[in-house]
Order: structure tokens, then sequence, then C-alpha cells
């Protein structure tokens, strides 16, 4: 059986002209989903999807999902997801651990159930997969009978 860890990185979408990044439990703000990052560990996320001596999309254990993303800076938002999958690399579980925002000074716990919700990552999976989705977070699971996507 195999397994996968990876953190979505969704960038909050700022206004120009703003820098309005604490306010994340605004209805107003949104955010797009730029990439993964192949990590278990959310520090260790944040350096991978940051522009420090060459674009992050470039690290070997990062994929950027847009033609240019910004670094991860305060306010932005990490998922971390990890996948499962059986024999023939059939019959995929996929469940969503923790989702935090980027703060000030390291990270802080968000309400994962409602973030999932938010970012919409039910739909992003869904479009992925189709109707043979089964979604839920923590210990319930996202279900898919296909060979993986990415």
């Amino acid at each position: 059986m195999m397994a996968e860890i990876f953190y979505l990185v969704f960038h909050a979408k700022i206004e120009e002209g703003k820098a309005n990044f604490m306010e994340i439990q605004s209805e107003d703000k949104t955010f797009d989903l730029v990439g993964k990052v192949l990590s278990e560990d959310v520090n260790e996320v944040y350096k991978l999807s940051n522009h420090i001596d060459r674009d992050w999309r470039a690290n070997d254990r990062a994929v950027g999902f847009t033609r240019s993303p910004r670094s991860t800076s305060v306010g932005d938002i990490l998922v971390k997801i990890h996948v499962t999958g059986g024999e023939m690399g059939r019959n995929f579980r996929i469940t969503a651990q923790k989702a935090v925002v980027v703060a000030g000074m390291g990270f802080k716990e968000l309400d994962l159930d409602y973030w999932v919700k938010t970012l919409k990552i039910e739909e992003d999976f869904a479009s992925i997969f189709g109707k043979r989705l089964e979604f839920s977070t923590r210990e319930e699971s996202y279900i898919y009978k296909e060979d993986r996507p990415w």
C-alpha cells in the first residue's frame, strides 16, 4: 500500500492597494489553490513555497498549479492531505488532516471542516475524480476507484 502526505497551498487574494492578510475569517476573503508541496512538516512546506533563491515551483517537492504564484505569506492557508492507495494504484483514500493559516509568527490551526468547505476542496477533488467521490475530513475519507491523476 502506498502513502503520500502533502500540503495544498492556498494564497489569499489581495485587493489592489490593500494588505488585508489578518482578516482571514472575512466573508470577502477568497483564496486560490496555487500548488502542493510534498512534506509532512508545515515549516518545510512554508520554506518550499517561498521564492528564496529561485521560483518555489522549481523545488523538487513542489508543484505549482498557477502560472506565477507569489511566495506564501501571512494570511495564506495550508491544508495537510494524506493519500493511501491499494494494490496497483486503485482504491485511493484521501483524508484532509489539518488546516493552518500562516501567522505573523508561526502558524495558527484552523477549523478543518469549515476551511475544507470554504476553500471548496471537495469541489477540486470532485472535478478530478468525478462522481465517484465520497468526501469528509480527518478519520473519514475521500475514496476514489480510479488511477491516481497526479
